[in-house]
């Protein structure tokens, strides 16, 4: 710009020769403000970082790159270049050569002028914090990869039969031990948003035999690899929500982060239970039972049942209040709310003397849980 301003003034020495010097190594506009001075055509020396492909490979990676989004239907994206590359390792090279500490990279330059096409050809939105997708360059293979990120979906699931598990369960047999699953109904989202994969996390998770009733568990399904995000959170819920045995409510897009919350979170759980004793049932047990387990702190180890894939420990839970009828000489019905995480039929049975107190050990007879359902999950 000094030399241009100069040549306006009428100067012609040394500035024409640093012109030239310039406009050999710089190329466009410089060589054609030289031509304009001087009437002559400079021959312009390649450039040593980009070999003068930058301005053919910026259109032929758009190109690219618009050809992968016609194939699929998002909202967001966000541009990243591969590391590593030729091109800067040599711009890398000049700056530690020159001493230079800062300066605007082609890496930079790439997503910027890459990313402001595909908003307009595209009409899609830049977002840096939970974009659909990442578009990826590679540069020396002069290449587009478009990674499809996961979608998350929160809601909430519900259990209106029995014996239905949480996860595909397959037995020693190679079959399925449970006709049903969680899982199973949270897969159909992908005929909508036509994924590759399907994972749920949930704050928890019931005996296979045990309903999940009141306004449900809360869950997340991650999709894997989902080509279509453009759609209705009603759309979606409406789909999981046909199977007569379990309903899935979707109530909106999540974070990868909510996932890490949904599994640390405090909760407590209201339970119904049906009792059974052979040895008879009273009034007066009824009323032992309500009034010992009033704030009670429960110790526990871990299940016989579960022993083969959880480890022993000891855990201890509390349980806020127990309320129960009772329904004739052998049945009782109880309601518990406790901290999550407690095993109930245990706290009912006492598990030989693993879970102290239980309902067995302070009335001295065998109790047993004949149905048990999830009333209520509390969030904190």
């Amino acid at each position: 710009m000094e030399i241009h301003r100069e040549l306006l003034k009428g100067s012609t020495s040394p500035s024409i020769d640093e012109l030239k010097k310039l406009a050999e190594n710089a190329g466009y506009p410089l060589s054609t403000l030289y031509k304009s001075v001087t009437g002559e055509e400079i021959s312009v020396r390649k450039c040593y970082v980009c070999s003068n492909e930058l301005m053919v490979l910026i259109p032929h990676l758009i190109s690219k790159a618009v050809d992968l989004l016609n194939n699929v239907n998002i909202r967001s994206f966000v541009m990243a270049v591969k590391s590593g590359s030729s091109i800067e390792l040599r711009e890398k090279s000049i700056a530690e050569e020159l001493g230079v500490e800062s300066w605007e990279s082609i890496r930079r330059e790439l997503k910027r002028e890459i990313g402001k096409a595909i908003q307009r050809i595209k009409d899609l939105r830049v977002d840096f914090k939970n974009p659909d997708a990442i578009l990826l360059i590679d540069l020396d293979e002069k290449d587009v990869k478009l990674m499809l990120l996961p979608l998350y979906l929160k809601g909430r699931y519900f259990k209106l039969g029995r014996f239905v598990s949480q996860m595909i369960w397959i037995g020693r047999n190679g079959k399925k031990k449970y006709k049903l699953s969680i899982e199973e109904v949270c897969r159909n989202v992908l005929k909508v948003v036509n994924g590759v994969d399907v994972k749920i996390h949930a704050a928890g998770r019931e005996d296979v035999d045990v309903r999940m009733l009141g306004d449900g568990r809360p869950l997340i399904i991650e999709v894997k690899e989902p080509r279509i995000k453009n759609l209705s959170i009603t759309t979606i819920s409406d789909l999981l929500a046909n199977n007569p045995i379990v309903k899935v409510n979707i109530e909106g897009m999540a974070r990868p982060s909510d996932v890490t919350k949904i599994k640390e979170e405090v909760h407590q759980k209201v339970y119904g239970i049906l009792a059974y004793s052979s040895d008879g049932l009273t009034t007066e047990d009824i009323v032992k039972i309500t009034t010992t387990f009033k704030n009670a702190d429960i110790r526990q180890l871990t299940p016989r049942r579960v022993l083969r894939r959880r480890k022993e420990m000891l855990r201890v839970k509390k349980v806020y209040e127990v309320d129960g009828v009772l329904l004739d000489k052998y049945l009782a019905y109880f309601i518990v709310r406790c901290d999550g995480g407690l095993y109930v039929k245990e706290l009912v049975n006492g598990d030989e003397g693993r879970t102290q107190p239980s309902f067995s050990s302070v009335i001295g007879k065998r109790i047993d849980v004949l149905f048990l359902d999830v009333l209520e999950y509390l969030e904190s």
